[in-house]
């Protein structure tokens, strides 16, 4: 070969190292995110605790407002707030405590229990949830403001 044939091969080499460096980049790119997604756990206990939850104000089964056929989800009706209606409308194999700041009025699913197992909750296998949700409470037909904290443990 003579040396013009070299050289023009020689710089089409140098050209393509960057762009090989670059695909080879964007090839382990792709393959780490799909690894990220492929491995990726997920932990639906934290969306059941927090559904559970959620269901003590919403639903008319049990603290929900209702006034004759209509059902006001977000606020709390003072009269059904007690443990008997806790029980019956959360019937499942958890530990509830329900607290209204404001109102000072705490409820407990399994009072022993929850007060035993709440201090396991730091610990990752154990499924524990917290949340506060801004409410209304209707005291004999006065609504008010409060905060509703509800915490949830998975009962094994």
């Amino acid at each position: 070969m003579n040396k013009k044939g070299v050289s023009i091969t020689f710089y089409e080499l140098i050209v393509w190292i960057p762009r090989i460096i670059i695909l080879i980049f964007i090839v382990g790119g792709f393959v780490w995110i799909i690894n990220l997604y492929e491995t990726r756990e997920i932990k639906v206990q934290d969306l059941e605790l927090n559904l559970i939850g959620l269901r003590t104000y919403y639903s008319k089964d049990c603290f929900a407002y209702l006034d004759s056929n209509r059902v006001y989800t977000g606020i709390i009706d003072l009269n059904k707030f007690n443990e008997e209606r806790l029980g019956n409308c959360l019937a499942g194999n958890y530990l509830i405590k329900l607290t209204l700041q404001n109102k000072n009025k705490i409820l407990f699913l399994n009072k022993q229990d929850f007060e035993y197992k709440e201090q396991f909750c730091k610990f990752d296998n154990f499924y524990c949830s917290e949340r506060k949700q801004y409410v209304l409470v209707n005291d004999n037909g006065k609504l008010e403001q409060d905060i509703l904290v509800i915490k949830v443990i998975k009962n094994e």
